[in-house]
């Protein structure tokens, strides 16, 4: 027995020393990763090209040059304005798509219209970029306090940040010059406000903001009607104060446009400039229902995939809701939540391009601590499911390199909506079940 114990022992010392040179070596990887893809991807010269902010700073001109209102969302005047502004230079835009967002957001961001063009989307892409870092700090905030102040919270902490900087849909935000990282830092904001801050109404700011920057977070809104009302109250004076202010710049006018025609102009962004919608432009289930449909199944058609992504959404709402409503007490309830909610934002669009899928971060990250702080109570079964789903999310979600893209490109179109799928059921299914 005396000298098992010892062997024992250095057994256990050997596996931690393994996992913490394995954590440190993913660590420095994570962040030379970081690094790189974000030099590769800001503007540092003239020669960037504007991709999705080019359609922000047409917006952007459209209010801060005082042009008429009607403008925004015109696509002759989008047009006039490519070929006239960009002519002559090395920007380039693809005129399949155009501006698709709020003209609210147009409004409160008309001021980087001020700016030299180069200098307006380095400008950009550093706000995209703060903003995805400050909301992997609130994360792992919240996740170090529900996990207190055990010796293996460090690591962890180690461990999360590695898979952030490994993420690769932040480093597609700011080459396309898009808004998701912003979205994301005011959604996790509005989680961190009101669960551990326990400032209610004051998460409601956050939230307004990120409805007038993107809709689809206003799923939010009604569901912290019954159990956040002062978030819900907040959020809209946050919108109507959004709005109004709008009015008052541009007019009704381009708002009530926008709220009849926005469903018209996403289709036809989709069909002309992300491939017909399909995957993996598209990694929602409707893209994946479009790729089947032009590879051969012509009887899958739009009636069929729109009543499909019906069903779909329907089925995961009763999902969410019974899980949400359950009264069983879990120790990591708050974050079992967050993590469902925050993952409605993505499952819940009709539309999922690969930067958006920088939401899924956050129930990630949820199901990781949870399965780490668990790990010791469950059965050798599960745990090999638990590191075999996650590393596998991990790989379909974040291709390293030109040449693994393409081939997930050429051979596996549907990889995000996979990793999207095994997150979501790690999320309402976890692996543990360890009530308090």
């Amino acid at each position: 027995m005396n000298q098992q114990q010892p062997q024992s022992t250095k057994k256990v010392l050997n596996r931690q020393v393994v996992l913490n040179l394995f954590i440190g070596f993913f660590f420095v990887f994570s962040t030379g990763l970081f690094l790189v893809r974000a030099f590769t991807a800001f503007p540092l010269s003239k020669t960037s090209r504007l991709f999705d902010f080019g359609w922000y700073e047409y917006a952007f001109k459209v209010v801060w040059n005082h042009q008429p209102p009607s403008f925004l969302y015109s696509r002759q005047h989008e047009l006039h304005w490519i070929h006239n502004y960009l002519q002559g230079t090395p920007w380039h835009l693809n005129g399949g798509s155009q501006y698709l967002y709020p003209p609210q957001f147009a409004v409160l961001f008309s001021w980087i219209a001020a700016l030299p063009v180069h200098i307006a989307n380095l400008v950009w892409d550093s706000i995209l970029t703060l903003s995805f870092l400050g909301a992997v700090v609130l994360l792992l905030r919240m996740i170090q306090q529900q996990h207190g102040n055990r010796r293996s919270s460090g690591l962890l902490i180690v461990l999360l940040l590695s898979i952030s900087l490994f993420w690769r849909p932040f480093r597609s935000d700011i080459y396309w010059g898009n808004s998701d990282s912003l979205v994301f830092f005011l959604v996790i904001l509005t989680f961190y406000l009101q669960n551990y801050s326990k400032r209610s109404a004051l998460a409601g700011i956050p939230l307004g903001l990120a409805v007038l920057f993107k809709v689809t977070p206003v799923i939010l809104m009604f569901v912290f009607v019954i159990k956040h009302p002062r978030t819900s109250v907040s959020a809209l004076l946050t919108i109507l104060f959004g709005t109004s202010l709008t009015a008052i710049v541009l007019g009704w006018k381009p708002i009530i446009y926008y709220t009849f025609h926005f469903g018209a102009m996403a289709h036809r962004s989709a069909v002309l400039n992300g491939n017909g919608g399909t995957a993996p432009w598209n990694s929602s289930i409707k893209g994946v229902l479009q790729l089947l449909r032009h590879g051969g199944l012509p009887w899958i058609t739009p009636a069929v995939i729109n009543a499909t992504f019906a069903v779909f959404v329907i089925a995961v709402l009763s999902l969410m809701s019974i899980k949400l409503l359950s009264r069983h007490g879990y120790t990591d309830q708050v974050e079992r939540q967050i993590g469902m909610l925050v993952l409605s934002l993505v499952l819940f669009s009709p539309v999922i391009e690969n930067h958006y899928i920088i939401l899924a971060l956050a129930p990630y990250l949820f199901t990781v601590s949870r399965t780490v702080k668990t790990w010791d109570t469950l059965p050798s079964i599960r745990k090999s499911f638990a590191v075999a789903g996650m590393v596998a999310a991990l790989v379909l979600i974040n291709p390293v390199g030109a040449a693994m893209t393409r081939w997930y490109t050429n051979v596996l179109p549907i990889h995000y909506f996979l990793g999207i799928t095994l997150i979501a059921l790690f999320q309402f299914f976890p692996i543990n079940r360890a009530k308090i």
